[in-house]
């Protein structure tokens, strides 16, 4: 079996207890619960880019081709930062908290404890793909985001004093623990190395040779970020936190398909065309695109399709009509979607040959597209119109990808044949 088809059936797996978890809440709890569960899930997928510091990228690049011993010196040295960084969001978070500024609908240590895993468990991962271990990568992410489901739902069932986001939080708690529990067995000796001596060659220089780099890639960051999660905040805000539910009801099935597909494609072909710019430049790449780009555009075409009938079935078992009422949202998403694979594809295209310029404007550009859709969109047509703004986002990005792309591959032969 591929490391394409593992990884998707490791996704497949996770992601469909996430496609449970929402028909189980969508039958058993209250839109409200969902909506508020949509936007601890929307911050916890925020605070990586908030406390990320635009680092991943350059560590992901630095990370493929080097030994072992260099990329454990790598990744303690971000881990530092990752913990410095969210050590100072979850204080503010906290002091908001305690002076009333900010309500949380869960207490606020166990908030901060699935934010810290969750923000270390992404660069973790991060640093993993880069290291060619997406299947233990994917491992570990199952035990963070699906393992834990199961065992909820079953006690949410059986003991109805459980159907709360208080419970579920702690069950996530859970699954984030056993997921590091994992990593850390299996890397002990790295791990043991590192808190003894510091372990692997040190890179006490890795954040200071980023340099300016990271600020535009920081931006860069918060933009891929806040296109995937701010829409149901400003759901939320503009309508209710019941219509949040409704809408991320939808969306997370149909995001979890695309997932699997990513998973499939995106994640796997990484590190393939970043060897590909290294050993070969912008003709390399250029060979190295063609049939992935045409494997990524079928298996998101295949996937997402699929997913139609399974949302339809996941509407009529929920058994809120509000739900059903608004299935008008699912071809919007599935397009939006379509088009957000193929773009992501062809974003790897600029961070493969380290067009950081590029990179960053144009996930910037999704942000600013996203957000001023839904203010746009949402007022007039109601969660419709975030669907609609999601769509509009996604083709004019993945064009604005494509077509950079191409000149920039035209102009560098076209030097390479004069020079």
């Amino acid at each position: 079996m591929s490391v394409g088809l593992i990884n998707a059936a490791l996704r497949m797996t996770g992601l469909g207890s996430r496609f449970l978890l929402a028909i189980f809440m969508a039958r058993y709890m209250t839109l409200a619960d969902i909506g508020t569960f949509a936007l601890m899930a929307g911050a916890a997928g925020l605070l990586p880019s908030v406390a990320g510091l635009g680092l991943n990228f350059f560590l992901a690049r630095r990370l493929v081709g080097i030994g072992h011993a260099e990329a454990v010196g790598l990744a303690r040295e971000r881990l530092r930062v990752s913990i410095l960084a969210g050590a100072c969001c979850m204080s503010i978070l906290l002091a908001l908290s305690n002076f009333g500024h900010l309500s949380l609908p869960i207490s606020p240590l166990l908030a901060v404890a699935i934010l810290m895993l969750e923000l270390l468990g992404f660069d973790l991962q991060v640093a993993l793909l880069a290291r060619s271990r997406s299947t233990f990568a994917n491992v570990l992410l199952f035990l963070r985001n699906g393992a834990w489901v199961l065992p909820f739902m079953v006690a949410a069932f059986v003991l109805p004093m459980c159907r709360s986001i208080e419970v579920l939080a702690w069950f996530w708690l859970c699954g984030l623990a056993v997921s590091h529990g994992l990593l850390a067995l299996h890397y002990r000796r790295d791990l043991i190395a590192m808190l003894k001596t510091g372990g692997g060659v040190a890179q006490d220089g890795f954040v200071a040779s980023v340099g300016a780099g990271a600020a535009k890639i920081y931006l860069s960051d918060l933009g891929l970020a806040g296109s995937v999660y701010l829409d149901r905040f400003i759901i939320s805000a503009i309508e209710d936190v019941r219509s949040a539910g409704i809408y991320f009801f939808y969306a997370s099935i149909i995001n979890s398909a695309y997932i699997i597909c990513l998973a499939a494609t995106v994640q796997v072909y990484q590190p393939q065309l970043r060897a590909a710019w290294l050993s070969g430049g912008v003709a390399g790449l250029r060979d190295a695109l063609g049939t992935r780009f045409r494997t990524t555009a079928l298996v998101g075409l295949g996937g997402l399709i699929a997913a139609a009938p399974a949302t339809w079935i996941a509407a009529r078992i929920s058994g809120k009509p509000e739900i059903l009422e608004a299935f008008g949202l699912v071809p919007l998403l599935l397009a939006a979607y379509a088009f957000k694979l193929l773009s992501d594809f062809m974003n790897l295209a600029f961070a493969a040959s380290e067009r950081d310029g590029h990179y960053a404007v144009f996930n910037i550009a999704g942000l600013i597209l996203g957000v001023a859709g839904c203010l746009l969109a949402i007022p007039l047509l109601g969660i419709i119109g975030a669907a609609v703004a999601a769509l509009a986002s996604a083709l004019i990005l993945f064009g604005l990808r494509y077509i950079a792309w191409k000149r920039m591959e035209v102009r560098a032969l076209a030097i390479g044949r004069s020079s």
